[in-house]
């Protein structure tokens, strides 16, 4: 009867850590979405910022988003 018993919990362990590993990859990966799409962000302001300066616009889409020379940081 122990057997059983030892079995059981045995299996409500694997059950709690295999749920812990697949929460904490969600969670590595949705941080890094977010990560990734800021780290877009600042980038096109950046070159779209360049763009403006280099060649006397006023404005430029980047990635369907229109950025503007007196644009002020949200950030």
């Amino acid at each position: 009867m122990k057997s059983k018993g030892f079995i059981l919990l045995e299996s409500i362990i694997a059950m709690f850590i295999s749920f812990l590993g697949v929460t904490i990859l969600t969670l590595v990966v949705v941080e890094g979405k977010k990560m990734e799409k800021n780290m877009e962000i600042h980038t096109d302001r950046a070159v779209a910022m360049h763009m403006m300066n280099e060649n006397n616009l006023n404005s430029v889409k980047i990635h369907d988003r229109i950025y503007y020379l007196n644009e002020k940081d949200e950030d």
